[in-house]
């Protein structure tokens, strides 16, 4: 009945549960690789697509383990893709990282203290800004950026305080005002993209009024934005 039932169930969710400890394990292995080559490739000159996508295959083995909890991967998996130039399936990358990170009950900085996705807790944020001015989707950009600030510590915050004082130098200086200098180009990315989208939309406003050039809602053709992201260093 009832009892040989659940007896012939406990197995199996005890299984479940192993296999679920196996793969948390085994996941994190994975990704400390694919992070490991990520953060080397700028140092490997002339093999470093070669690297960054021996990581993008680490990186969906790790998610393929965790499918529906893999921030660490998507986050580390979208910033190599945005190297290759693959920057579409970056911004699809940062998106499911975001929708993946529960606010209520997970902080962005408890994700990776060792430089990835929690090192800032606007990182997310600010790769899918900087990928998304890299498409030309300068308003979606600016947004990104906004969010991003949201997130950063502002600059007056008490904890910066002790990095002003005279006896506080060299690393500790540093590393407490690190927070400011992100905040700083963070402000600096939303000025640029608020500034490329202003252009865009007289741009296609232009051509409305003369009858020609892009429609309303278009993408701008590839020279375009490519000489807005000279004009404004990015």
């Amino acid at each position: 009945g009832a009892s040989q039932k659940l007896g012939s169930d406990t197995p199996a969710a005890e299984d479940s549960a192993a296999d679920s400890l196996e793969a948390r394990s085994e996941f994190g292995r994975v990704v400390a690789e694919a992070d490991g080559l990520r953060k080397s490739a700028s140092k490997a000159g002339g093999a470093k697509s070669q690297v960054l996508e021996q990581a993008v295959s680490l990186y969906g083995e790790a998610e393929r383990l965790r499918p529906r909890a893999a921030p660490e991967a998507l986050y580390g998996l979208g910033v190599c893709l945005r190297k290759l130039g693959r920057f579409e399936d970056a911004v699809a990358c940062f998106e499911r990282c975001l929708a993946q990170i529960d606010q209520r009950s997970l902080d962005q900085r408890s994700i990776d203290q060792g430089g990835g996705v929690g090192s800032r807790p606007g990182s997310v944020w600010e790769n899918l800004a900087a990928t998304l001015v890299r498409l030309g989707k300068f308003e979606e950009a600016a947004h990104a950026y906004r969010r991003a600030l949201e997130l950063e510590p502002s600059p007056l915050e008490p904890a910066l305080e002790p990095a002003l004082e005279p006896g506080v130098q060299g690393r500790e200086r540093v590393r407490v005002l690190e927070p400011t200098a992100a905040r700083l180009k963070l402000e600096e990315g939303l000025r640029k993209a608020e500034a490329m989208a202003q252009e865009k939309s007289l741009r296609a406003a232009q051509g409305q009024g003369q009858g020609q050039g892009q429609g309303k809602g278009e993408e701008p053709e590839e020279a375009e934005v490519a000489s807005a992201r000279l004009k404004f260093g990015v």
